[in-house]
């Protein structure tokens, strides 16, 4: 009969290597290009378990978004935006909103467009990889609602009391959260929270581009023509 192939360190040892040590994929690799770093995210971070959940991705984002929301105020502030405000607060929480958005909307479309709409359908049921980019970006999409929701009750705090609208961003926020949450502990639905938070985000970039420029028109340091006429384009989109 003839014997299997070895490769030279196999040959010298005597031993075969298993094939699972010859050429070992890691999920990320089998991933589609817009999904591989949310895969990969997943698989450099180690495990940190709250009441049967990984939430590694949940605390890593959680720390990213504030970081993003120093780096705002950093900017505002270099550029007059007058500190303590609130249409200075307001325009920071609309460049995180847009960091949450923009890192997620082509992932979402891509992840929802290879699989057939099954909203109940159980996470297993689809490859590998999809399963841990899906739960990369709703753990994402967790972080940026908790934090947000943590700096609206700062934000209320400072100003002494809540904004028209808060109570109810932060009861979206829950409700949303509440919601990925059940479908990671339960193993489904998935599909049917991945389409919820591409439709929310898909116009959030233009919305919050809309808003900044509204900010900044009212704010008598920031006005100008260029904002004017930005102010008048995101208007109409």
């Amino acid at each position: 009969k003839r014997k299997p192939q070895r490769n030279n360190e196999a040959a010298e040892s005597g031993v075969e290597k298993p094939l699972s040590k010859q050429c070992k994929v890691s999920h990320s690799d089998m991933a589609p290009f817009l999904l591989r770093p949310w895969v990969r995210f997943q698989e450099v971070l180690p495990e940190v378990m709250l009441f049967g959940l990984n939430i590694s991705v949940t605390v890593v984002s959680f720390v990213f978004f504030i970081i993003v929301r120093i780096i705002g105020n950093a900017i505002l502030s270099y550029n007059n935006w007058p500190p303590g405000e609130f249409n200075t607060m307001f325009t920071n929480s609309c460049i995180v909103a847009m960091s949450h958005s923009s890192n997620l909307i082509l992932p979402l479309a891509q992840g929802l467009w290879m699989l057939p709409y099954k909203p109940t359908m159980s996470q297993s049921a689809a490859p590998k990889y999809w399963q841990l980019a899906s739960d990369a970006m709703l753990q994402f999409c967790t972080a940026y609602m908790l934090q947000d929701s943590l700096l609206t009750v700062i934000r209320a705090y400072q100003l002494g009391g809540l904004q028209d609208g808060d109570l109810l961003f932060i009861a979206h926020h829950f409700a949303t959260f509440s919601y990925m949450t059940q479908c990671r502990w339960i193993d489904a639905g998935y599909i049917s929270a991945m389409t919820c938070i591409l439709c929310g985000e898909v116009s959030n970039p233009p919305m919050m581009v809309w808003y900044i420029t509204d900010k900044a028109i009212k704010s008598a340091c920031c006005s100008g023509p260029r904002v004017q006429f930005l102010f008048e384009i995101f208007s109409v989109i």
